[in-house]
Order: C-alpha cells, then sequence, then structure tokens
C-alpha cells in the first residue's frame, strides 16, 4: 500500500459519569453517554488490550481486570454486586482508519478551517491572533 494511514479508536463511555485520564502529558476526557477518537496508543494504554492468540490480532474489547485496576474500581465497594466490571463494560472501543491522500491539483481549496493556534508554554497567557 503506497498512501499512509493514521489507526485512531473511536471511545464511547456508556456510563452516566464523565472518565478523566492522562497519556504521554496529554489529559483525556470521556464524557459521559459521548464517544470520542484518540490514537491507538492512548487507548492501548488506558484499556489495556490483548492481542487475540488465533489472529495475532488486536483485540479492540476493554481488558475490565485493566479498567478496573486503572480507574480504582477494584475496592471492596466496587467489587459487591459486580459493579466496577460493569462500568467497564459500559466503555466501547471500535477502530477508525484515517487515510492520507494527495489532493487533485484542480481541488478547490479556499474552504480550509482556520489553523490552530498553540497551545502557550508553561507560564504564559493565551494571545489574540489576527486572521488574514
Amino acid at each position: 500500500m503506497t498512501e499512509a494511514s493514521q489507526v485512531h479508536v473511536k471511545v464511547s463511555n456508556g456510563n452516566d459519569f464523565d472518565i478523566g485520564d492522562r497519556f504521554d502529558g496529554i489529559p483525556y476526557t470521556f464524557k459521559a453517554r459521548t464517544t470520542v477518537a484518540i490514537p491507538l496508543e492512548a487507548a492501548i494504554h488506558f484499556f489495556g488490550f490483548q492481542v487475540d492468540p488465533e489472529s495475532q490480532q488486536l483485540s479492540f474489547v476493554p481488558d475490565s481486570a485493566h479498567v478496573c485496576r486503572r480507574w480504582g474500581w477494584n475496592t471492596p465497594e466496587f467489587l459487591k454486586n459486580d459493579r466496577g466490571r460493569k462500568m467497564a463494560e459500559r466503555i466501547t472501543v471500535t477502530p477508525v482508519t484515517y487515510e492520507l491522500r494527495e489532493k487533485p491539483e484542480d481541488e478547490d481549496v479556499t474552504d480550509l478551517p482556520a489553523p490552530r493556534v498553540s497551545a502557550p508554554k508553561a507560564g504564559e497567557k493565551a494571545k489574540a491572533t489576527e486572521r488574514a
């Protein structure tokens, strides 16, 4: 394959509460009953995916034991009635692949979104930017 691709996953939090975590210094928030796309590496860190022994492919089913340990849902309070496992099972993950392609010369590019402004460095305030 000559085209580049970037793998992300969509994470759906089916719980009634938000979940926050960090990966590589970046905060992630999984809001209640919403779906968000995140990089595969972050998802592996948060959800502890396993490799399927038969197909040797990455399983996109979160490891509920890993999730419960990571977010403190393995305490006696959560172990009663299997509450922690049930909360972990309300999180679903599905793979998404984005393809990068060359833009044809005759394609209109006037409707591009505005460029992102970099976050300020520690101790600096964000500056307003003007757009020409």
